[in-house]
C-alpha cells in the first residue's frame, strides 16, 4: 500500500500514532505507520504483577487492563488523542482519553466482536434485510446479487450481507478504518476453512467511494444493491454517543460531501440504494426515498431503481 499522502489528511482530525504491545509486533507497527504517515510508540513492557497479566493485550473485551491504560496514559500525555493498538490478537482503535471504556475493532465475521453478534437470515424481520429485499429472494438470487458497501466502517452491515449470501465489494475512505478492516479481513481469512470468504467479498480500501461507484456505473457487472451509511451528524441531546460511534468519529470526522456519495450510488446501482439515518432526522440532501424502514434508533431509506 502507497503512503498516504499529508496533503489529503482531511481525515485526520485526531492526533494519532501506532502502538505495538510486543517487540515482536515492532516492524508490522513501523510498516503500518509509516503507510499512515504517523508516528509509531515505542513498546512498553512492565513486569507481570500477582494480580494478573502484565500483557497490554491480555484485556479482549470491554475494559483495559493495567499496562494498557499506562500505554494510554503516556500517549495522553504526549498530546496523542487516539492509539492503533497493535497486539498480537489483531488491530485495535482506543482512545486515550477514555482508557477503561475499551477499545474497538473491525469484524467481518461476527466471531469476533466482544459480546454476542445475532446472526442474520434472510427470513428475519432485521430492518436491514427487509430495507435490501433480501427476504424476497431465494437462496440461489441472493448469491447472484453483486452488493457494495460503500461505507464500510466497522463491517458490521458488510458482515450481514455477506452472512446471507450475497457477493460484496467493501469500500472505505478512512485509512485508519482501512487499516483496522484490512486487519479484520485477514483474521477472516485465515480463519476460513472453506476458502468461499475471499470469493464473497472484495476490500477495497481506503478509496473514495464516489470514485469507485461512478467506474462502475453502467457496466455489465454493476452492483443491484448500494448500501450508504454516511457518518450522522452529531447529537444534540446530552445523553453520550455510544463508545464505537465516538471513536469512529475521532478518527473520521464528518461527511460533508455524503449528498454526493449518494447520487454516485444511484448512478451505479441496478436496483436499489439502501441509505442508514438517524431515526427522526431527514432524508440525505432532502431526497425523499421510494420507502423507509424504521429500526429501534435508525431508519433505513430505500431508493428503488
Amino acid at each position: 500500500m502507497a503512503p498516504v499522502d499529508p496533503a489529503s489528511r482531511a481525515w485526520h482530525p485526531s492526533r494519532l500514532a501506532v502502538q505495538p504491545t510486543g517487540e515482536a509486533l515492532c516492524a508490522a507497527a513501523r510498516e503500518l505507520a509509516a503507510d499512515l504517515g504517523v508516528p509509531v510508540r515505542r513498546t512498553l513492557v512492565a513486569p507481570a504483577t500477582a494480580g494478573g497479566s502484565a500483557d497490554p493485550s491480555s484485556s479482549p473485551g470491554p475494559g483495559t487492563s493495567p499496562t494498557r491504560r499506562a500505554l494510554l496514559e503516556a500517549a495522553r500525555d504526549d498530546g496523542l488523542d487516539l492509539l492503533l493498538v497493535l497486539t498480537p490478537r489483531r488491530l485495535e482503535l482506543q482512545s486515550t482519553a477514555e482508557p477503561i471504556s475499551g477499545p474497538i475493532w473491525a469484524d467481518l465475521t461476527g466471531d469476533d466482536a466482544g459480546g454476542p453478534r445475532r446472526r442474520l437470515s434472510a427470513r428475519d424481520p432485521d430492518p436491514l434485510v427487509r430495507a435490501t429485499g433480501l427476504h424476497r429472494m431465494s437462496a440461489a438470487e441472493r448469491r447472484a446479487w453483486r452488493c457494495v458497501d460503500a461505507t464500510t466502517g466497522l463491517g458490521r452491515d458488510t458482515h450481514h450481507i455477506i452472512s446471507l449470501g450475497c457477493q460484496v465489494v467493501s469500500m472505505e475512505r478512512s485509512p485508519v478504518i482501512a487499516a483496522l478492516l484490512r486487519d479484520a479481513y485477514a483474521r477472516a481469512e485465515a480463519a476460513d476453512e472453506t476458502g468461499t470468504f475471499s470469493q464473497r467479498l472484495t476490500l477495497v480500501a481506503p478509496v473514495d467511494a464516489r470514485d469507485g461507484l461512478l467506474r462502475r456505473a453502467g457496466a455489465d457487472d454493476a452492483p443491484h444493491l448500494v448500501l450508504v451509511d454516511p457518518m450522522h451528524p452529531p447529537r444534540r441531546k446530552s445523553a453520550r454517543v455510544r463508545k464505537e460511534l465516538r471513536l469512529v468519529r475521532a478518527a473520521v470526522g464528518d461527511d460533508p460531501d455524503a449528498k454526493h456519495l449518494l447520487e454516485a450510488a444511484l448512478a451505479c446501482a441496478q436496483r436499489r440504494v439502501v441509505v442508514k439515518r438517524p431515526a427522526g432526522s431527514p432524508p440525505l440532501a432532502g431526497l425523499v426515498p421510494s420507502r423507509a424502514v424504521e429500526g429501534r434508533s435508525v431508519r433505513y431509506d430505500v431508493y428503488l431503481r
